[in-house]
């Protein structure tokens, strides 16, 4: 979902009443928050900062934890807000910035853009969005179907890739068996 948040607070509503979904977690694919953060980093206008500042939200990306993130954040927002030799303009630029991060990234359900939110899973969803974007160059063109269409669509996709899949493999064997 790319981080919408419609789609997450509409994720939540319906999962809301499974028992077993109490303790779901909306992970954020770190691609997305990356790349929603740099325009934001850029009005600091002060390169050095911005540079190091990106460098430290990214080490928080690497390495924070859920009993981590929250003190990591806390700490690099002090690092610059509180910092004696950084110009008053550039803090009101921090202050600004950081508002909007904790706003955005820290205090909402896309919160879950870290490694360790969950550390046995991917940080990015780009295969799945590549998948996704195959889907609607080749076979939905961009738009809305009645569901009858939308079913046969799908099975032509089955249909496609299932053997394009077989036939790689048979290749794959052929090359293995010329080895």
């Amino acid at each position: 979902a790319d981080g919408a948040q419609s789609i997450t607070k509409a994720c939540y509503e319906v999962f809301a009443s499974c028992e077993k979904c109490q303790n779901i977690l909306r992970l954020m694919c770190w691609s997305h928050t990356h790349r929603a953060i740099l325009p934001q980093i850029k009005r600091i206008k002060n390169k050095e900062i911005e540079k190091s500042l990106l460098k430290d939200i990214e080490e928080i990306q690497r390495s924070a934890n859920m009993y981590t993130f929250d003190k990591m954040i806390d700490l690099v927002e002090d690092k610059y807000v509180k910092s004696k030799a950084i110009d008053h303009t550039v803090i009101e630029s921090l202050e600004d910035f950081f508002s909007y991060f904790r706003s955005t990234w820290v205090h909402s359900k896309e919160k879950y853009w870290f490694e360790g939110a969950h550390p046995f899973g991917s940080s990015n969803n780009q295969g799945i969005e590549g998948q996704n974007r195959e889907i609607k160059a080749s076979f939905t063109f961009r738009r809305k179907m009645p569901l009858g269409s939308f079913f046969n669509c799908v099975l032509k996709m089955v249909h496609k890739w299932s053997n394009g899949h077989s036939q790689q493999v048979f290749k794959k064997t052929e090359a293995l068996d010329q080895f």
